[in-house]
């Protein structure tokens, strides 16, 4: 007999868009399916993450002290020689923090908006009954944070809405301010400049969805699910664009007038302003976190589980470190030290020369799942067929093993045949 996994979901109800064998969910395995499926979907699959002990929520550090968000429903503060210092549980998963004013910002699967000190003791929370995984930008005593209903939330820093504004779908990337303009990227296909009392002041159209932005005095940069990394003006106007091979799932980033971005296609891009290639480097495997940098070097992690130097002038490997799963989260480094946090349920502390500082464990030991959606016709995924002997009771297959994990519940069937390619596939639960 074999075991499988249904997913279910705390604000859209249940659902079975993930069926696996836990004989046959190795990391290897698990990873390579998940990856073809991404890019094999037209949509992002940020919000469509469970319960385990995967780090996503990108990390940070203040006064020495690491912050980062995880898959256990946890926000946590470890010291910069890995030790913990204390936890702070939510009910759902735990998106990207930031911090003012030794105040912490984050948002949460569970719905919520958290404000909590640099102890880790609640000062607010506010509900908006969505889920959110982006870092929210601090300005002028508001906390703008974004989330999957589609809307931009201001809220004040003591917790009172101050205002939203609506957008055209999702928003799961990162919010940026510059020149007290809030720029915001939508699952609608369309990026959003905004003032600081929520009024709008252009948007731009792409032909998919678009991922989050860099803003400088050049431009406002950005790439897209069709392929395409774009430059506007601050106007809202195009003045280029570069194409790509595979989708891009990440916001973008510069440093030293060269601009950055990850792609499916395994590639990290670095772009002149003026839209020219200036080299990019290849891995293995598809790229959605993005990198730390310093004056010589780039620190990149990848979905191959290695994490990569590369020196920034010429794009070539200085040395890489294998880690024990894929990097989605964004890197970020202190002193000698880079940090990563992996989809193997650990933080990675790697000295600048390639070699193993610490890591450290969360609470939980399995991964979390990723349920992507994959159009009908796409059937990239692997095919799994089982046949085993049903035992029925009341015309319904025996239900073993419930365990409830916040919103997401972890079960066991029996079945006697599942044909698995991606969205195309026959549900065998009653």
């Amino acid at each position: 007999m074999e075991k499988y996994i249904k997913i279910e979901d705390e604000f859209e109800g249940s659902r079975v868009d993930k069926v696996f064998t836990t004989d046959l969910l190795s990391t290897e395995f698990y990873i390579t399916n998940t990856i073809e499926q991404i890019k094999g979907s037209d949509k992002t699959p940020a919000f469509n993450v469970g319960i385990g002990g995967s780090i996503y929520g990108d990390p940070i550090i203040h006064k020495s002290v690491i912050y980062f968000g995880c898959c256990d429903k946890k926000l946590y503060a470890v010291s910069l020689g890995g030790k913990k210092l204390w936890t702070f549980e939510t009910n759902g998963i735990v998106g990207c923090p930031n911090v003012q004013n030794d105040r912490i910002y984050f948002g949460c699967f569970d719905g919520n908006i958290y404000c909590i000190d640099l102890e880790g003791n609640l000062i607010w929370k506010y509900p908006i009954r969505e889920k959110i995984i982006s870092k929210p930008v601090i300005v002028d005593d508001k906390a703008i944070f974004v989330a999957k209903d589609g809307y931009v939330y201001a809220i004040s820093t003591e917790g009172k809405l101050v205002w939203k504004f609506q957008t055209l779908g999702q928003i799961s990337a990162d919010p940026f301010l510059y020149n007290n303009t809030i720029y915001v990227s939508s699952d609608g296909h369309k990026i959003y400049a905004i003032t600081l009392d929520g009024k709008r002041k252009w948007d731009f159209t792409a032909r998919g969805f678009t991922m989050g932005a860099h803003v400088d005095s050049s431009g406002v940069y950005f790439g897209s699910m069709d392929k395409t990394f774009y430059c506007l003006d601050l106007d809202g106007n195009k003045k280029w664009e570069f194409s790509t091979s595979e989708r891009i799932l990440r916001k973008a980033t510069a440093f030293e007038d060269i601009i950055y971005f990850v792609c499916l296609d395994g590639n990290l891009y670095a772009l002149r302003k003026n839209g020219k290639l200036k080299w990019k480097f290849p891995t293995s495997s598809a790229l959605i976190s993005l990198p730390a940098f310093d004056d010589r070097n780039i620190y990149l992690g990848s979905t191959d589980g290695n994490i990569y130097c590369i020196d920034r002038e010429t794009g070539k490997e200085k040395w890489k470190f294998s880690s024990g799963g894929m990097i989605v989260a964004n890197m970020t480094s202190e002193g000698d030290t880079v940090f990563a946090g992996g989809w193997d349920c650990r933080m990675y502390a790697i000295s600048k020369k390639g070699e193993l500082v610490w890591t450290f464990p969360t609470s939980l030991s399995y991964i979390a799942p990723v349920d992507v959606e994959t159009p009908q016709e796409d059937v990239r995924s692997l095919q799994i067929v089982w046949n085993e002997e049903v035992e029925k009771v009341d015309d319904k297959y025996k239900e073993k093993e419930i365990r409830e994990l916040g919103g997401y519940q972890m079960l066991s069937s029996y079945i006697q045949k599942s044909d698995y390619t991606g969205r195309d596939r026959k549900k065998r639960y009653g």
